[in-house]
């Protein structure tokens, strides 16, 4: 088990396997791993048994991107969610998190009226759903109105619908 956690979802996830789950040094390395995949799994297999894997793997993702706003980067993020404009957030922002978290995908905005598409290409190791479940708790961070959804969805690339 490593000595430091890289957010408080790490950490939570982490302590829910035990001390079987094995990490490479860096959070990047992690989240590209099939380490990652199968910490996933094994979460959605204990956590959610009994509901279809679609809903199990977006309630993960939304699980972890609660306990990522209580990390201290993400009471940061959060205060950027609050004051800094919708578009520069999808156009800068989120493109300049990812690629620390997963340089091996790009993350590109679209903009459309009332929103955009974020399109993110690269090799996945988990199903979209848990990449959705993350961003709808971000994006309900944006106001009441604020949804995303998913669009597209290819081996190596997806799209969520973001509307405000």
């Amino acid at each position: 088990m490593p000595g430091a956690f890289h957010n408080a979802a790490h950490r939570d996830l982490v302590t829910a396997l035990g001390d079987e789950l094995t990490l490479g040094d860096s959070a990047a390395e992690w989240l590209e791993s099939s380490d990652w995949a199968e910490a996933v799994e094994r979460v959605r297999a204990q956590r959610f048994p009994d509901v279809a894997p679609d809903e199990a793997f977006r309630a993960i993702g939304q699980w972890i991107g609660e306990r990522y706003l209580t990390s201290e980067v993400g009471k940061v993020v959060l205060q950027s969610l609050q004051l800094v404009p919708r578009e520069r957030l999808f156009v800068n922002l989120v493109p300049a998190m990812a690629a620390r978290l997963r340089p091996g995908f790009t993350w590109t905005w679209e903009p459309a009226e009332s929103g955009g598409k974020l399109r993110v290409r690269g090799r996945r190791v988990t199903p979209v759903g848990t990449t959705l479940g993350f961003f709808e708790v971000l994006v309900k961070e944006l106001g009441p109105t604020a949804r995303v959804r998913l669009g597209h969805v290819e081996p190596e690339e997806f799209g969520l619908v973001v509307t405000w």
